[in-house]
């Protein structure tokens, strides 16, 4: 069995808002939806809509690996992979 790779294929054409990096910080520091809601005065269920785009834009299965894309692509975290 082959195992996938932590980034997809290449899109220089992704493009994530000012608001979904505010919720991808989040994410990355292991915030939970709800923390990061009450932190940016959001609701849970607007958080997790910011993260299912951002998931879709980045090609990444589920939010730990969007949290490997973006370590890995230097837009979040400082590498160490504590996001997950």
């Amino acid at each position: 069995m082959v195992a996938s790779p932590i980034l997809p294929p290449s899109r220089d054409d992704v493009h994530l808002t000012h608001r979904e990096l505010q919720v991808l910080a989040g994410v990355c520091a292991g915030q939970s939806s709800k923390q990061i809601a009450c932190d940016m005065g959001l609701r849970p269920h607007t958080v997790e809509s910011y993260i299912g785009h951002m998931k879709m834009k980045l090609a990444a299965h589920n939010r730990c690996h969007m949290v490997a894309i973006a370590v890995a692509r230097g837009i979040c975290g400082d590498g160490d992979g504590r996001g997950c």
